[in-house]
């Protein structure tokens, strides 16, 4: 699967405290083995096309858009990155 970063997705990765870089790292690999894991809490987010968040934590989530050959990561952080979409 390849994986494609946008500049903003990079900067907030490493905003966050190292353990949580570990369970972002952890839920990435968790979705490339299996996208419909359920620990992952994945589901398309209303009124968006194309736009998907997976779970890392209960407060952290990943945000990011399906392509062809992979996935495109827009957003990571706590729960509010919701309302940047």
């Amino acid at each position: 699967m390849k994986v494609e970063r946008s500049p903003h997705f990079v900067f907030e990765f490493h905003c966050l405290p190292a353990s949580m870089r570990q369970r972002v790292s952890k839920a990435l690999k968790r979705y490339d083995v299996n996208p419909l894991h359920p620990g992952l809490r994945l589901k398309k987010m209303k009124g968006k096309k194309n736009m998907w968040e997976m779970r890392v934590s209960r407060g952290y989530r990943i945000t990011f858009s399906k392509m062809a050959n992979g996935i495109f990561l827009r957003h990571v952080g706590t729960h509010d990155i919701l309302r940047k979409e």
